[in-house]
C-alpha cells in the first residue's frame, strides 16, 4: 500500500487485498519519497503486488537491490503515461507481471488495463481495454464513434462512474453528460478532456489533453490555474505554464515576460502562498517576449525548452561553511564536479525524489525541521544557505540543552562542516 490515505487510489489498494484474502503492508511514512525505504519494506515483508506511478517506478530501478525483490509478482503502474523505455527497462531488470492503468478519479479510479509485454517493441504503452461493468468510447466533437487510427475525446461510462462532483452541480451538468449511445435510458458518461485513439489489435493508445490539465507525479495538474495565479502577481506582465519532459522527470516551467527584471524568485515566493507546492512551477524563464500566434494567443509550441533557454551561472565558490555543506551534498546527490552558490538545483537535473535525499541530509547534518517547502521555496545554494543561517537555534526533544550541551553540538556540527568542505575541496 502506497498511495495516500485518501480517498482515491488508496480505496481499491485497501479493500481489494483484503476482500481476495491477502495481507495489506502499508509502506512507512514517505515511502515513496525514500525510495530505499521502499525497497526494505518490500524486501522485508516479501510484498507481492506493488502499485507506483511511472516517475517513481523510474525511480526504483535504479535502486541497487530493487531487482533483488524476487518476492514481486505484479507491479501496477497509473496516474501517469507509461513510456515504451521505462516498460523495457523495467522487464531488463524484473521478472513479475507489469500492468499499465488508466482512469479518472471520478472512475473510481481504474476503468481501462493492459498487461505489458517485454517483447512489445513499441515506443508508446497502450491503455489497453475496459476493465468489467466499465464502458469507454471515443467521439467526435459531435459525440460520434471514431473509427480505428482516429483521435477521439476519451468518454467513460458504466458500473465505476460516480455520481458527480460534491456541490458542484454546474460542474457536474459539464462533465457528466447523457450517454448519446445508451441502450437504457439514463445512462450517462463521463468526460475526461483526454485524447486516445483505438490500435488495430482493439486496445487504446493514450495521446494527451484536449485541455491544459496534466499530470505531475500523479498529482492532477490545472495549468490554467497556475497561469491565472501569475498573471496576478504584481511584478508579471504576462505568463505560461507548462510541463515539461527534458528531466528525468516531469516539471512545471513558467514562462515569464517581468516588469521589472531579475524578480522571479519573488515570484515564486508568492505563488507558494497561494499554490500547493506540487502546483509551484520548478523552473521560473524570464522572456523579453513571448511568441505570439496570429490571433493573439501564446504560442506554446514555440516555446523553447527550459534546457535550450537556461544559461548556467557563472560559477562562483560557496563563502560560508553551510554553503559548502549545501554544495557538496548537491554534487553528490547530482552526480556533478563541483557546485557554485548561485546554481539552482532544478537547473542543475534535480528533481523532487532527488530533493527528498538531499532534504534527509541537510536534516541529519543541521539537525533542524527542514520542510519539504523550504527546499523548493529555496532552490539555489545561496537561498537555502542564507534560509538555515537565518533560523533560530534548532529545537530538540525533551528538556532544553544546558549551554555546554549545545557547545558541543556547535562544535560537533563545525567539525562535520569542515570534513565536507575538505571533500569538496579535494574533488574539485
Amino acid at each position: 500500500m502506497d498511495a495516500k490515505r485518501i480517498p482515491d487510489a488508496s480505496v481499491w489498494e485497501f479493500y481489494a487485498p483484503l476482500l481476495a484474502g491477502a495481507q495489506l503492508i502499508m509502506a512507512p511514512p514517505m515511502a515513496n519519497l525514500d525510495l530505499n525505504l521502499l525497497v526494505q519494506t518490500v524486501s522485508k515483508w516479501q510484498i507481492t503486488i506493488l502499485q507506483v506511478v511511472p516517475t517513481v517506478l523510474r525511480e526504483l530501478l535504479e535502486q541497487p537491490d530493487f531487482g533483488n525483490c524476487e518476492s514481486l509478482r505484479r507491479v501496477f503502474c497509473g496516474g501517469e503515461v507509461l513510456s515504451g523505455e521505462l516498460r523495457n527497462e523495467f522487464f531488463a531488470q524484473m521478472s513479475a507481471e507489469l500492468i499499465n492503468l488508466y482512469g479518472p478519479t471520478e472512475a473510481t479510479i481504474d476503468i481501462t488495463s493492459s498487461r505489458c509485454h517485454a517483447d512489445s517493441s513499441a515506443t508508446a504503452t497502450s491503455i489497453g481495454r475496459p476493465i468489467d461493468n466499465a464502458q469507454v468510447f471515443l467521439l467526435d466533437t459531435h459525440l460520434e464513434p471514431v473509427p480505428i487510427g482516429v483521435s477521439g475525446e476519451l468518454y467513460v461510462g458504466g458500473l465505476p462512474l460516480a455520481r458527480g462532483y460534491h456541490h458542484r452541480p454546474d460542474v457536474t451538468a459539464d462533465r457528466f453528460i447523457p450517454n448519446p449511445l445508451a441502450v437504457v435510458p439514463g445512462e450517462r458518461l463521463y468526460r475526461t478532456g483526454d485524447i486516445a485513439c483505438y490500435l488495430e489489435d482493439g486496445t487504446l493508445k493514450f495521446e494527451g489533453r484536449v485541455d491544459q490539465q496534466a499530470k505531475v507525479r500523479g498529482y492532477r495538474i490545472e495549468l490554467e490555474e497556475i497561469e491565472a495565479v501569475l498573471q496576478r502577481q504584481e511584478e508579471v506582465i504576462s505568463a505560461v505554464a507548462v510541463v515539461s519532459d527534458d528531466q528525468s522527470e516531469r516539471q512545471i516551467v513558467a514562462y515569464l515576460k517581468l516588469r521589472t527584471p531579475n524578480t522571479s524568485e519573488q515570484v515564486r515566493e508568492a505563488l507558494y502562498a497561494q499554490l500547493p507546492a506540487y502546483m509551484v512551477p520548478s523552473i521560473f524563464i524570464a522572456m523579453e517576449s513571448l511568441p505570439m500566434l496570429p490571433n493573439g494567443k501564446i504560442d506554446r509550441r514555440s516555446l523553447p525548452s527550459a534546457h535550450e533557454v537556461q544559461k548556467p551561472f557563472h560559477y562562483e565558490e560557496p563563502r560560508t561553511e553551510v554553503e559548502y555543506a549545501i554544495a557538496s551534498i548537491w554534487r553528490e546527490t547530482l552526480g556533478m564536479e563541483k557546485v557554485g552558490r548561485n546554481d539552482n538545483f532544478f537547473q542543475l537535473g534535480g528533481h523532487s525524489l532527488l530533493l527528498f535525499r538531499v532534504h534527509s541530509q541537510l536534516k541529519l547534518l543541521f539537525e533542524r525541521d527542514l520542510s519539504m517547502v523550504d527546499m523548493f521555496r529555496y532552490p539555489t545554494v545561496q537561498s537555502l544557505a542564507e534560509h538555515l543561517a537565518g533560523q533560530d537555534t534548532p529545537q530538540f526533544s525533551g528538556a532544553s540543552e544546558t549551554s555546554e550541551k549545545r557547545k558541543q553540538r556547535r562544535l560537533r556540527l563545525q567539525l562535520q562542516l569542515k570534513r565536507r568542505r575538505a571533500a569538496i575541496n579535494l574533488k574539485q
